[in-house]
């Protein structure tokens, strides 16, 4: 495998300006380069609380 062939732009997006203007310039330099991009993002769910839940349990347990 040649240079050319595997030949690859790794780019993280999250949505801003900055990072679509990085991506941007990654299709640019791998059209260049006749390679790839690959944009990857990361996502980390919420916060769950994690307790006792009374909004039923406490109304049948006649609280």
């Amino acid at each position: 495998m040649d240079n050319e062939e595997s030949f690859q732009v790794v780019v993280g997006l999250d949505g801003s300006d900055e990072s679509r203007a990085a991506l941007g310039w990654a299709v640019s330099e791998a059209r260049l380069r006749r390679g790839k991009v690959r944009a990857v993002t990361a996502w980390q769910p919420p916060a769950v609380p994690v307790g006792p839940c009374y909004s039923g349990t406490a109304r049948w347990r006649g609280r």
